[in-house]
């Protein structure tokens, strides 16, 4: 069976996978990781969008903010392909983790970078 996700490139729906097409690629690593950096933005843009609390109040509740019991941090994620050969998605973005600051370029350069390799999979087979 052909995973949905690449069956609408088959049927030439160029377009950027949502996060849920993304999350069945049967890939355990990414896929789960993809799920919980999603949790993780999602979290952030209500936390961003709340009129209420100061700055400071929301940069201190991002720090408490938990995907499946894992903060950002301790997911301790680089700036880099998360499937092999883990090629950096910026210059030294090996080096570069990814944070609240970073994390939504972080999701949108990876989906880019899935999009089009699945594109050439599909391309060369």
């Amino acid at each position: 069976m052909v995973n949905p996700m690449l069956w609408g490139f088959i049927l030439g729906q160029e377009r950027p996978f949502t996060f849920q097409e993304i999350a069945t690629v049967p890939t355990p690593k990414f896929s789960q990781l993809f799920k919980h950096l999603q949790k993780l933005s999602q979290r952030k843009l209500l936390l961003d969008n709340e009129q209420s609390k100061t700055a400071y109040a929301k940069k201190k509740e991002l720090q408490e903010i938990r995907a499946n019991g894992r903060s950002l941090e301790q997911l301790n994620v680089a700036f880099v392909m998360i499937c092999p050969p883990n090629l950096p998605l910026k210059p030294n973005g090996d080096r570069i983790r990814v944070n609240w600051d970073n994390l939504d370029e972080y999701l949108r350069v990876s989906n880019f970078l899935f999009c089009h390799c699945a594109l050439e999979l599909i391309r060369n087979s």
